[in-house]
């Protein structure tokens, strides 16, 4: 995925095994199917919403009257944001209808809160892994992947669709911080989408925020995304087994017995 100078090719195909990626996909949805039968036999649709978004307690916190750069108020902000994009609400037009959702228009709006656009500071960066797009030509970058995103991947494997967001945003780098809260943010939408339960940022382990970060260099260099692909699946999957315990059950009783037991493990 790297072109002769370094630099994050966006033309170039992003590699997976599609056929495992489905399967655990498919294995997302059954437990989903599971956990959602569980709920209407037990009468806890309320419980149930409130634990698919992990952002919508903390984002109700948010005051925008408050000082923005004290560290309470900022981590409010971005839940707030994360919040807004798991829990979209299509905007709509004078006559009251709904607008379609627009990946570029959101990242803008994103992009906004998390940091500094690096067209706008005209800021190069250099990483030990790979050179990000020069900053005269992140505009472009973005209505390319804009464009892939609703057009070329929007029938993709979910777990493809936004692992392909993340490296493609890190490549890109469109700001001088604040490019992986970006990217968070943006998957929330896609993972809400497919009826999946929110995601955290920072895992509780850091060697999980470090194998992701490998995972993701892995992707913008190579162009492979299966690590990628099986960190979300496990991350998902993590989600789901603590949503049966918040439900006042567990994995083994709601799942059938079909759990990985992944919220105690180190992935690396």
């Amino acid at each position: 995925m790297l072109d002769k100078e370094g630099r994050f090719d966006l033309n170039t195909e992003f590699t997976y095994d599609k056929e495992w990626a489905d399967e655990m996909y498919q294995v997302l949805i059954n437990n989903q199917k599971l956990i959602k039968k569980y709920v209407k036999e037990n009468d806890l649709i309320k419980q149930y919403n409130a634990s698919m978004n992990i952002f919508k307690t903390r984002a109700k916190n948010y005051n925008p009257y408050a000082n923005q750069e004290d560290d309470e108020v900022k981590t409010d902000r971005y839940f707030y944001i994360y919040d807004s994009m798991y829990n979209y609400q299509p905007k709509k037009n004078l006559w009251g209808k709904e607008k379609p959702f627009v990946f570029q228009e959101e990242m803008e709006r994103v992009s906004a809160t998390f940091g500094v656009s690096r067209a706008l500071s005209k800021k190069e960066i250099v990483t030990p892994f790979f050179t990000p797009i020069e900053s005269d030509k992140i505009g472009v970058a973005l209505n390319k992947l804009s464009a892939n995103v609703e057009f070329v991947w929007n029938n993709d494997n979910p777990l493809a669709l936004i692992s392909k967001i993340v490296a493609c945003i890190t490549a890109i780098q469109p700001l001088n911080d604040g490019n992986h809260r970006t990217s968070h943010a943006m998957i929330q939408y896609y993972i809400a989408k497919a009826g999946l339960p929110s995601i955290e940022r920072n895992k509780h382990l850091r060697e999980h925020y470090i194998a992701y970060t490998k995972f993701e260099r892995n992707a913008i260099r190579s162009g492979d995304i299966n690590d990628l692909i099986a960190y979300f699946f496990y991350n998902i999957l993590e989600r789901q087994e603590q949503m049966c315990v918040e439900l006042g059950s567990s994995p083994k009783e709601i799942l059938n017995g079909r759990t990985f037991c992944v919220s105690d493990e180190k992935i690396l």
